[in-house]
């Protein structure tokens, strides 16, 4: 039998106008995101006619996203530079503050991938390896040498460097062998994780770390080294390298960076057998897994990205997306140096580049990296910037999306929580004031096999509840808040495509704004493909855009992404720098979410979102305002037709817009709505 329709339901709301909860500026509030991506797109997108719509969507803050960060690779934000080595186009880059008068500006940039790096998987293309069991016995990894003693000034237990591998299953080891290069460890521990059985839950706290019995090394000698970890052995899945000190050279490097941090050729697993358990080879796919620390920045001409690239700063400010404004602009730390960061900064004040902000990494708790890491890292890049602009505003990480919470493994006080762990280490050196503005990215979903609407109704309490711990963790109302990215999933989802992308879009801003945030970026602003996830459930057809593309990058539909963004930014808010005056306001119903500002122009507008499927609500006005139009962005508008990779909406069309003639609205199932008074 058909589903029937439920019946419409009448649904009423509170609205609080004695004092404003929140005040925003449009101008401030409303944002989006450049990103690198495939080879070539930096063509498509900055083109006069693709550039004029993504304006129309009315997001004048724009922010740069640097996916180098994610990729594990330096970022040579300028082509032209110089080399460490320069006889050997090889060592550490640093981009030139100017550049060749033929060129007129830097139009693109790329990332180099790093040849001594120790994770297999990646958070970019995921196309990389790990040089630890990558079978080559002339590759190694090393750590980073920001993170070494001579740079931090402090012990090197105080920033213990780790490798950990995956042994597939659980299996019973018996010895380790390492295949040291320089500098390697000399004192160190070979732990495993108890109650893991991914990578990510040995960060939960159910999980572990224990020694091995004979697993304590303080007098490691380098070479060949191997560790009888115990005489019975043990079953382990998850085995963990814990570096403590280096060796010292016997004769200084050129470059001192040589000499600091832990270098590793490769490492092997026996099981009480004697047999070997790990896998070497050059690809991701083939290797047994490792992750580490960190990674040394060092790397090659010959290692450029040749399949991605990232829009060149000039090109993006002189398309006009800026609209004048300051760009949130990166600066890449945790596989850069501070030298590089300077000179971007002088580029930026040199070619007259509107910077106040700059964010300082990007998800480098993506990246595993722990707070005091990424905090000793912090400290060196920010006090280099603000000595040389005291003006500057600083901050970051650019958190990557976690609704339960920001963690790493705990600290010695048993502290798991990395954004306090992160304050507690610029407190305990003074700088707090150096960290003047906090970031992160909000793609609530990782599921896609869920109910759309189900996820909808969770979403407010999840924006909420993620703020409140962070704010039990130290984050200030006296910084700015940002969200740096946002969208339905950090996956491809026909729901980013569909009516349910149009809700939460426009509920994020919102609601983060109603609860003190500063600026939301949307991500996913350039045209694009669909796209499909590899071996997820629930898998479809989708991607984060307000624009449907062709192959050669011609806009073919606008999406519900673009219209939500332009009833939020030219409908509910009007446009401009004047404050306005956000008041609480509830619906009667879990499924309808309100929220209410007074513009300058003294006008109220509802923002009211339909979060059910199939149910019709019917809205009586409240009392006091004179009700003029409504705006009304349903399945009247817009509807999605399925074909797999050629999939495209069969229906799409501007909201509808309608003269207020009662004292009562309908919203329709998944719809989102305006209501504005005279």
């Amino acid at each position: 039998m058909p589903r029937l329709t439920p019946p419409t339901a009448t649904v009423t709301i509170a609205l609080s106008t004695r004092k404003p909860t929140a005040i925003f500026r449009p101008n401030v509030a409303f944002g989006a995101g450049v990103d690198g991506a495939d080879q070539g797109i930096t063509d498509r997108v900055y083109r006069p006619e693709v550039v004029r719509q993504m304006r129309a969507m009315g997001l004048p803050r724009l922010s740069y996203r640097l996916r180098t960060e994610l990729a594990i690779q330096a970022w040579h934000w300028n082509p032209e530079g110089t080399w460490s080595e320069p006889q050997t186009r090889s060592g550490y880059w640093t981009s030139s503050s100017s550049v060749s008068a033929p060129s007129g500006g830097i139009a693109k940039s790329w990332g180099y991938r790093l040849p001594r790096r120790g994770n297999t998987i990646d958070q970019a293309n995921d196309d990389g390896y790990s040089r630890l069991t990558d079978g080559d016995p002339r590759s190694f990894w090393k750590s980073n040498p920001y993170l070494d003693r001579v740079y931090t000034h402090e012990p090197n237990a105080a920033h213990p460097q780790w490798v950990v591998v995956d042994l597939g299953r659980f299996v019973a080891v018996r010895s380790l062998r390492l295949h040291w290069a320089t500098p390697y460890a000399t004192h160190f521990r070979v732990e495993y994780a108890l109650g893991a059985e991914t990578f990510e839950q040995t960060f939960e706290e159910a999980t572990t770390w224990q020694v091995f019995p004979k697993g304590i090394i303080e007098n490691g000698t380098g070479g060949v080294q191997t560790i009888a970890l115990g005489s019975i052995p043990q079953k382990v899945r998850f085995l963990r390298l814990w570096l403590l000190e280096r060796s010292e050279p016997t004769t200084p490097p050129a470059d001192p960076r040589d000499a600091c941090g832990y270098a590793l050729h490769s490492l092997d697993v026996q099981d009480h057998k004697g047999r070997e358990l790990v896998r070497h080879a050059p690809h991701h796919d083939k290797q047994t897994p490792t992750w580490a620390s960190s990674t040394d920045p060092w790397h090659r001409a010959v290692d450029r990205d040749k399949d991605t690239e990232q829009p060149g700063l000039d090109t993006v400010v002189a398309s006009g997306l800026t609209s004048g404004l300051p760009m949130l602009t990166p600066v890449s730390v945790v596989y850069d140096t501070p030298e590089n960061a300077l000179a971007l900064l002088r580029y930026l004040r040199e070619n007259k580049l509107p910077v106040t902000h700059l964010e300082l990494g990007e998800e480098p708790d993506g990246q595993y990296i722990t707070p005091e890491d990424y905090g000793a890292l912090y400290l060196q890049w920010a006090r280099a910037l603000h000595a040389a602009d005291p003006q500057l505003t600083l901050g970051g990480p650019s958190f990557q999306t976690a609704v339960e919470g920001w963690i790493h493994w705990p600290d010695s006080h048993g502290d798991r929580a990395w954004y306090r762990r992160f304050l507690r280490y610029l407190k305990g050196h003074g700088a707090e004031e150096l960290f003047g503005f906090f970031t992160f990215e909000w793609y609530p979903f990782d599921a896609l096999d869920l109910d759309p609407a189900k996820q909808l109704k969770q979403h407010p309490k999840l924006l909420d509840d993620a703020l409140a711990k962070l704010q039990s963790e130290g984050l200030s109302r006296k910084i700015p808040w940002m969200i740096s990215e946002y969208g339905w999933s950090p996956f491809a989802a026909r729901a980013e495509v569909d009516l349910p992308s149009a809700l939460l879009n426009a509920e994020i801003v919102a609601r983060f704004l109603l609860r003190g945030g500063t600026t939301a970026y949307l991500y996913g602003y350039e045209p694009a493909t669909l796209l499909k996830e590899k071996d997820m459930k629930g898998a479809s057809w989708g991607n984060l855009t307000p624009f449907l593309a062709d192959d050669e990058g011609k806009i073919v539909a606008r999406l519900p992404a673009y219209w939500s963004a332009y009833l939020l930014t030219q409908v509910w808010a009007q446009p401009g720098e004047q404050p306005h005056q956000l008041y609480e306001a509830t619906a009667s119903h879990p499924d309808v979410g309100v929220y209410a500002v007074k513009r300058p122009d003294s006008r109220w507008a509802l923002l009211l979102l339909n979060r059910d499927r199939r149910r019709t609500y019917r809205l009586p006005l409240p009392d006091g305002p004179h009700w003029q139009d409504t705006w009304r962005y349903s399945d009247a508008e817009y509807a999605w037709k399925d074909a797999g990779e050629k999939s495209r909406p069969r229906r799409s069309l501007p909201p509808t817009k309608r003269m207020v003639t009662g004292q009562a609205i309908e919203l329709p199932p998944f719809s989102l709505s305006v209501v504005r008074s005279v």
